[in-house]
């Protein structure tokens, strides 16, 4: 399913959850390891060289204040390399027992920008993190450094969790995108991993799309011709299928697989229908709102003498308030 997973390593218990379960999918797919910690040296370097004003003025001479950035630096860059390479000689050791071959990579910078930079040079299939790391407060619901690795990376990622139970199943989101539907395939892959089951959820609002075609309803007189309105719908749709189909096939950069080629040359026909059902209702609701505004006295405006709906509040032609 992977070739190559990213681990990333800061020793909290999320991580090492993260680190877990990219055993487990390495172990069931052949996958290789990659366990990756970032440390910022330069960042306590020049936090340090912030707070000299502040020191005594026997030690701001500049010989002093040389000698002492050289020891510092050179005691933070070790101390945090040292501390990088005990991180990932946990999780080799780890990878190892299960009989995975793995690497460890250890990088100097901001966090997440290095997770993406390591991400983006290599060939990774998937990124496995902690949802949390060290610095977790009680009020986050996600990390920041998990938040900007999703917000930035272009490869699938896994956040993972203190005490997480694989055996509660996978809950897998559908919107009917080809993403959702390679979600749904990748679900159904780390469901033979964890012996579990999966559930998909879709989430829609029956509302939203009356009051969508009501509020067109008004604009949409020449495509809800009686006499065409169906062909129409059939016509925009099919086109705007097509675009659709164009659209995702440019914008993907791997190769697609059967089942997702297969799915979007489906998405052709559904767009044509549900266009027909929207020019249907847009006709029947312009012919309601028409039978509505005859029935219903037209308020006049008092300034440019200009017809306007019985509901409306402003005037359509110069906007005074209608009482």
């Amino acid at each position: 399913m992977y070739g190559e997973i990213l681990v990333c390593l800061d020793n909290s218990t999320h991580s090492m959850t993260a680190s877990e379960l990219a055993v487990s999918i390495a172990r069931a797919s052949s996958s290789t390891l990659t366990g990756l910690h970032v440390y910022a040296a330069r960042l306590h370097n020049a936090r340090f060289r912030e707070m000299e004003d502040g020191l005594p003025q026997e030690y701001r001479r500049e010989d002093e204040i040389k000698n002492t950035r050289e020891v510092h630096d050179t005691l933070i860059t070790k101390g945090l390399r040292i501390i990088s390479d005990s991180y990932t000689a946990v999780f080799l050791a780890k990878a190892e027992k299960a009989g995975i071959a793995a690497r460890g990579v250890s990088r100097e910078g901001k966090n997440f920008e290095e997770i993406v930079k390591e991400a983006a040079e290599g060939t990774y299939g998937l990124i496995s993190m902690g949802r949390f790391g060290l610095g977790k407060t009680e009020s986050d619901r996600i990390g920041s450094v998990a938040e900007r690795v999703v917000r930035r990376a272009r490869t699938d990622i896994l956040l993972a969790q203190e005490g997480i139970d694989t055996g509660k199943g996978i809950a897998v989101a559908i919107d009917g995108s080809p993403a959702s539907f390679g979600g749904l395939l990748t679900a159904l892959h780390l469901a033979d991993v964890f012996n579990c089951e999966v559930e998909a959820i879709s989430a829609f609002d029956p509302m939203f799309h009356q009051t969508a075609f009501r509020s067109l309803a008004g604009v949409l007189s020449g495509f809800a011709d009686p006499q065409h309105s169906a062909e129409n719908g059939i016509l925009v749709g099919i086109v705007a299928g097509l675009a659709y189909v164009i659209m995702i096939t440019a914008r993907s950069t791997t190769p697609m697989t059967t089942n997702i080629v297969l799915f979007l040359i489906l998405t052709v026909p559904v767009w044509g229908l549900l266009s027909t059902a929207g020019a249907i209702f847009s006709r029947t609701a312009s012919a309601t709102t028409a039978r509505s505004y005859s029935s219903a006295a037209l308020k006049a405006c008092a300034s440019c003498s200009a017809s306007n709906p019985p509901d409306a509040l402003f005037c359509k032609n110069c906007g005074t308030k209608l009482p």
